[in-house]
């Protein structure tokens, strides 16, 4: 389930995901999830999506609201808030693939819950503003550097540390 900036939310099969992400800018595309961790490696690891910049809203909540919310989920952040109630449909298909679920009839009720997470979400994300810029982008660069880490060596200090440690052996 996704919503693009103030429309409404809208969902995309998973069959027809990585399409509706290929005709997206990365360089002007901002995905705010709750949770990002988990949906950001997921939009990265198997879709090759990698937007712009990425907000996570537990992460947010989390430096507002931890002193006073035992949980920061999404039903227990937006309960706090008093933004509406979470839903239960995604239990009653756990272990159930998309077919498993249409044929048991609790595919459009998974759909209308994944709508809900979203409009959730967005609710939260509006509830939190404004934050601090800088606290975002420390935000984005720690989902990045979880999502799609990178290491840069610098052969010129390892090869001098190299050498040393030879010499220390002798």
């Amino acid at each position: 389930a996704l919503i693009e900036d103030n429309g409404a939310p809208f969902w995309v099969d998973g069959d027809k995901l990585a399409a509706y992400l290929k005709g997206k800018d990365l360089s002007k595309t901002k995905i705010v999830s709750h949770n990002a961790l988990f949906d950001m490696s997921i939009l990265r690891w198997r879709y090759g999506f990698d937007p712009y910049f990425m907000i996570d809203t537990l992460s947010l909540a989390r430096a507002k609201w931890a002193y006073k919310l035992p949980s920061l989920s999404l039903a227990k952040v937006a309960d706090h808030l008093g933004i509406g109630v979470k839903g239960d449909a995604l239990l009653k298909v756990q272990g159930m693939n998309a077919l498993a679920m249409r044929q048991a009839g609790l595919f459009d009720a998974l759909v209308s819950y994944a709508l809900n997470d979203v409009d959730l979400c967005r609710q939260i994300w509006d509830a939190l503003q404004p934050f601090p810029v800088e606290e975002l982008v420390l935000c984005d660069t720690i989902q990045r550097c979880t999502i799609n880490p990178r290491f840069v060596l610098d052969f010129r200090v390892l090869r001098s540390e190299e050498h040393t440690s030879e010499l220390q052996s002798h």
